[in-house]
Formats: C-alpha cells, structure tokens, sequence
C-alpha cells in the first residue's frame, strides 16, 4: 500500500572523478571530472529501503565516497593510468578494476550497515542500483 513517506534515495554526480584520500568527505566536481577526451565520469544511483530509510541514508552519503577513495578505481583515469590495458585485453584477461572496485565498496558499505543497524537494533536494508561511468584511454 501507499506509504506516507519515503524509504528510497538517489545521488546523482554527474561530474565524478575519484580522488580523494583515505577518510576524505568530499567528491571532486566541476572541470576535475573531466577526462582526456574531454568526456567525464559519473556516479548514479537509487537505493531502494527496505524496513525504514536508515539504510538507504548511509548508502547515499558513504558509497561515492568510499567508491571515490578507491585507488585502483582513480587509477583507470586516463591522467593518471599508466598500466591500464586495452579494451581488448581487459575482456581477454578478465581484468576489470571497476567491478572489483564495486565490488569492493559494496562490502565495506554493508559492513557499516549491518555494524551501525546491530548498534541500533534496528533491522533496515536496502538495495541499490548503481551507475558509473569511468574514463578509458
């Protein structure tokens, strides 16, 4: 049935560039997300809560940052990827930083979920639809 309030939430960042240390709160925007070919990457994403919005809140506020303080995902940016292959290799080789990035992050972020619902004693979730865009040589 209808609800009278929202559990979901969105972020949209069409400007995202990682690069921000360890413990940083901040994404930078702006000219900084452009690539070399001029184009820029970007972050969307929609968390759908489950059992109250807490859930959805932390994911809104703490997945780009975690995601933006990845070094192997700042390192696929063209200004500073060195090592970064192909398209064609990264299919032959099974290599893919971002997915392990998402990967990654999406575990961290749920760690802190579950460590701040336990806590609370609470039972929230969510689920989450993510977009990101990255630059390629």
């Amino acid at each position: 049935g209808m609800r009278q309030y929202m559990e979901d939430r969105h972020v949209v960042l069409p400007r995202f560039l990682p690069d921000i240390p360890k413990g940083g709160d901040r994404v930078l925007l702006g000219n900084a997300g452009l690539c070399g070919d001029g184009s820029r990457g970007s972050y969307c994403a929609v968390f759908d809560g489950h059992n109250g919005a807490h859930a959805a809140d932390m994911a809104a506020k703490r997945l780009h940052l975690l995601m933006a303080s990845d070094e192997a995902l700042g390192a696929w940016y063209p200004d500073r990827a060195k090592d970064v292959p192909s398209s064609g290799e990264i299919v032959k080789e099974g290599y893919c930083p971002v997915g392990s990035s998402l990967e990654r992050n999406f575990l961290e972020l749920d760690r802190e979920i579950i460590r701040e619902t336990r806590a609370q004693n609470t039972r929230d979730g969510c689920t989450a639809l993510v977009l990101l865009q990255v630059c390629h040589k």
